[in-house]
């Protein structure tokens, strides 16, 4: 059986440099670096992660909290795990959902998706490292996404497309990022020098697609609206079939958009991309830089979203003109 010991000797470096390789290869200088790949690979080592887990004291296994309200398969969980489990497989570690914020087992570190009211009792019952997403007021590492920037960009995309009756599907709920979003719009209709209307706001109470579904399937402010935005890209979809069935056609009657740019599978959506994979990775790599070193400065990272334009967006110029762009 080859070890360890007998790569750094081929190698002609210490154990540490060995495992510096293995664990933190950008400590190491490319020259040594490429002596211990090529004694590893010569020697066909396969590192023993389970006694390296046993001799560092360490689990190796980082907990994902999602809360129960979050079903597992919305696209931008699937996405956000995908993400997470990708850095996480590189570094040798290995991913457990849990549903219940008491931890039933040891592990290394967690990370929180979705708090809704945990956040004053995160830091008493977690006593491993963790990293959270979306902004939080501890002092505790976070990744986010502009959700500010990103609806105010694509309120201004629609003005700039002639659109001034914006009826926005608002997610009535206390997750920050579906009021940031909110925010963004009416930031961007003042800064535009039109006026917000409540009578151009729907409300619903979870992002589901079927309420979105009902909430426009059976509200008169569409016909009030020449662009309907929704907070979500699960709630455009809904609020998508229900134009179908009100025989409105998009865009020549009215533009669709949505947020988070993950519905492009189901409906060709202009939207607001969010870099959800790249969170995923990126919560997943601050949490096991902190495993290493928990005296490390913390990170606040704000990653910035992009609009998407797709066949549900149009000029108001175009309305009531068939230009066979109906989907």
């Amino acid at each position: 059986m080859v070890r360890m010991k007998d790569v750094a000797e081929m190698a002609g470096v210490s154990l540490i440099t060995v495992s510096r390789v293995l664990n933190a290869p950008e400590l190491v200088k490319d020259e040594t670096k490429a002596r211990v790949e090529e004694a590893i690979k010569e020697l066909k080592f396969v590192p023993n992660y389970t006694a390296k887990a046993l001799a560092e004291n360490k689990t190796r296994v980082i907990y994902l909290y999602i809360p129960k309200e979050s079903s597992l398969d919305e696209l931008v969980n699937m996405n956000l795990i995908s993400g997470i489990m990708a850095h996480l497989s590189e570094k040798q570690y290995s991913l457990q959902i849990t549903r219940n914020f008491e931890l039933p087992q040891k592990c290394d570190g967690m990370i929180i998706i979705g708090r809704n009211g945990l956040e004053e009792d995160m830091d008493s019952k977690i006593r491993v490292p963790y990293v959270v997403f979306g902004r939080s007021n501890l002092n505790v590492d976070h990744v986010d996404v502009n959700n500010y920037k990103g609806s105010y960009d694509m309120t201004k995309y629609l003005i700039s497309k002639g659109h001034k009756d914006i009826l926005f599907l608002k997610i009535n709920n206390e997750n920050i990022r579906f009021n940031e979003r909110f925010r963004g719009y009416k930031d961007a209709l003042l800064d535009s020098d039109i006026k917000f209307k409540e009578s151009l706001v729907i409300d619903i109470d979870e992002n589901q697609e079927q309420l979105a579904y009902l909430a426009i399937r059976y509200s008169e402010k569409i016909e009030k609206a020449t662009a309907l935005f929704c907070s979500t890209d699960l709630s455009a979809i809904g609020a998508y079939r229900a134009l179908k069935e009100k025989n409105i056609v998009i865009p020549k009657d009215i533009s669709v958009v949505g947020f988070d740019g993950l519905a492009n599978e189901v409906v060709p959506l202009t939207t607001v991309k969010q870099p959800i994979y790249n969170v995923g990775e990126r919560l997943a790599e601050i949490l096991i830089n902190r495993i290493n070193n928990r005296s490390k400065e913390i990170e606040r990272v704000l990653l910035e979203p992009q609009i998407i334009e797709s066949k549900t967006s149009g000029c108001t110029s175009l309305l009531g003109k068939d230009l066979n762009l109906a989907l």
